[in-house]
């Protein structure tokens, strides 16, 4: 019986540490990782137009096309759009 009684305090020591850490939101966040990727305040944001992601200009890669500059988030979406899209001349 006393084995039983200590593996029940365990599990509610356990239950009530772990309300405890949600009620003051302790302990590792499951946040998004995104949400880490943050820009500069007044940063020039641009448009990839391949996925539709916006980029700050600074950290965008960029591919010419004819008088025009594209800029893209990825190698993957520049790579994308140069094989797809018809150069302008």
């Amino acid at each position: 019986m006393g084995l039983l009684r200590l593996l029940a305090i365990i599990a509610l020591a356990f239950v009530g540490v772990q309300l405890f850490r949600r009620i003051l939101r302790i302990g590792p966040s499951r946040k998004n990782p995104l949400e880490k990727a943050r820009t500069i305040k007044g940063a020039d944001m641009v448009k990839d137009p391949v996925c539709g992601v916006y980029t700050p200009r600074d950290s965008a890669l960029s591919a010419h096309q004819g008088d025009q500059i594209r800029y893209f988030c990825s190698e993957k979406c520049r790579d994308a759009f140069t094989r797809e899209a018809p150069v302008k001349n």
